[in-house]
Protein backbone atom coordinates (compact mmCIF):
# COMPACT_ATOMS: atom_id res chain seq x y z
CA UNK A 1 0.00 0.00 0.00
CA UNK A 2 1.36 3.38 -0.95
CA UNK A 3 1.11 6.37 1.30
CA UNK A 4 -0.70 8.32 -1.42
CA UNK A 5 -3.34 5.59 -1.74
CA UNK A 6 -4.05 5.75 1.99
CA UNK A 7 -4.56 9.52 1.88
CA UNK A 8 -6.87 9.23 -1.13
CA UNK A 9 -9.01 6.68 0.68
CA UNK A 10 -9.01 8.86 3.80
CA UNK A 11 -10.12 11.90 1.77
CA UNK A 12 -12.89 9.89 0.11
CA UNK A 13 -14.09 8.53 3.47
CA UNK A 14 -14.20 12.04 4.93
CA UNK A 15 -16.10 13.39 1.92
CA UNK A 16 -18.67 10.62 2.36
CA UNK A 17 -18.96 11.38 6.09
CA UNK A 18 -19.59 15.07 5.35
CA UNK A 19 -22.15 14.11 2.69
CA UNK A 20 -23.92 11.84 5.19
CA UNK A 21 -24.18 14.74 7.64
CA UNK A 22 -26.02 16.69 4.93
CA UNK A 23 -28.79 14.09 5.04
CA UNK A 24 -29.61 15.28 8.55
CA UNK A 25 -30.16 18.78 7.16
CA UNK A 26 -32.72 17.57 4.64
CA UNK A 27 -30.42 17.21 1.63
CA UNK A 28 -30.56 14.34 -0.83
CA UNK A 29 -28.05 11.49 -1.00
CA UNK A 30 -25.12 12.47 -3.19
CA UNK A 31 -23.60 9.93 -5.58
CA UNK A 32 -19.83 10.33 -5.69
CA UNK A 33 -19.80 13.77 -4.05
CA UNK A 34 -17.04 16.22 -4.79
CA UNK A 35 -15.74 18.78 -2.33
CA UNK A 36 -16.84 21.72 -4.49
CA UNK A 37 -20.38 20.37 -4.77
CA UNK A 38 -20.56 19.72 -1.03
CA UNK A 39 -19.24 23.22 -0.24
CA UNK A 40 -21.95 24.80 -2.40
CA UNK A 41 -24.69 22.71 -0.78
CA UNK A 42 -23.40 23.54 2.70
CA UNK A 43 -23.38 27.26 1.91
CA UNK A 44 -26.98 27.02 0.69
CA UNK A 45 -28.06 25.06 3.77
CA UNK A 46 -26.34 27.65 5.99
CA UNK A 47 -28.24 30.48 4.26
CA UNK A 48 -31.56 28.62 4.56
CA UNK A 49 -30.93 27.86 8.22
CA UNK A 50 -30.00 31.48 8.96
CA UNK A 51 -33.26 32.64 7.37
CA UNK A 52 -35.38 30.12 9.30
CA UNK A 53 -36.84 31.68 12.44
CA UNK A 54 -38.49 28.54 13.88
CA UNK A 55 -35.80 28.02 16.49
CA UNK A 56 -33.69 30.51 18.48
CA UNK A 57 -30.52 28.48 17.93
CA UNK A 58 -30.78 28.36 14.13
CA UNK A 59 -28.47 31.39 13.71
CA UNK A 60 -25.75 29.65 15.76
CA UNK A 61 -26.18 26.46 13.76
CA UNK A 62 -26.14 28.46 10.51
CA UNK A 63 -22.82 30.04 11.50
CA UNK A 64 -21.32 26.60 12.10
CA UNK A 65 -22.68 25.37 8.76
CA UNK A 66 -21.18 28.37 6.97
CA UNK A 67 -17.81 27.72 8.62
CA UNK A 68 -18.05 24.07 7.53
CA UNK A 69 -18.73 25.22 3.95
CA UNK A 70 -15.56 27.33 4.06
CA UNK A 71 -13.52 24.35 5.29
CA UNK A 72 -14.83 22.12 2.51
CA UNK A 73 -14.13 24.86 -0.05
CA UNK A 74 -10.57 25.07 1.27
CA UNK A 75 -10.23 21.31 0.87
CA UNK A 76 -11.51 21.63 -2.69
CA UNK A 77 -8.81 24.15 -3.54
CA UNK A 78 -6.13 21.54 -2.87
CA UNK A 79 -7.96 18.90 -4.96
CA UNK A 80 -5.54 16.00 -5.57
CA UNK A 81 -2.49 17.68 -4.07
CA UNK A 82 -1.50 17.98 -0.42
CA UNK A 83 -3.95 15.28 0.64
CA UNK A 84 -3.07 15.58 4.35
CA UNK A 85 -4.17 19.24 4.17
CA UNK A 86 -7.38 18.23 2.37
CA UNK A 87 -8.11 15.69 5.11
CA UNK A 88 -7.45 18.31 7.80
CA UNK A 89 -10.02 20.69 6.30
CA UNK A 90 -12.57 17.91 5.82
CA UNK A 91 -12.14 16.78 9.44
CA UNK A 92 -12.67 20.37 10.57
CA UNK A 93 -15.84 20.60 8.46
CA UNK A 94 -17.14 17.32 9.86
CA UNK A 95 -16.58 18.56 13.40
CA UNK A 96 -18.44 21.80 12.65
CA UNK A 97 -21.36 19.90 11.12
CA UNK A 98 -21.63 17.66 14.15
CA UNK A 99 -21.45 20.68 16.45
CA UNK A 100 -24.24 22.39 14.49
CA UNK A 101 -26.40 19.30 14.89
CA UNK A 102 -25.70 19.22 18.63
CA UNK A 103 -26.59 22.90 19.03
CA UNK A 104 -30.11 22.08 17.93
CA UNK A 105 -30.35 18.67 19.58
CA UNK A 106 -29.62 20.20 22.99
CA UNK A 107 -32.86 22.17 22.85
CA UNK A 108 -35.79 19.82 23.28
CA UNK A 109 -35.00 17.64 20.30
CA UNK A 110 -35.76 20.31 17.72
CA UNK A 111 -35.84 19.00 14.18
CA UNK A 112 -33.41 20.49 11.72
CA UNK A 113 -35.65 20.55 8.62
CA UNK A 114 -39.10 19.41 7.63
CA UNK A 115 -38.55 15.78 6.70
CA UNK A 116 -34.97 15.84 8.04
CA UNK A 117 -33.47 14.24 11.12
CA UNK A 118 -33.24 15.89 14.51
Amino acid sequence: MTCGGWWERRRDALLCAVARELLLWGEDVLDDPGAGEIAEILAAVAAETAADGRHPDFPDAADLLARAAVEVARADRFRGTLLPQVARHLRAALGLLREARLVLACHHGATVREGGGG
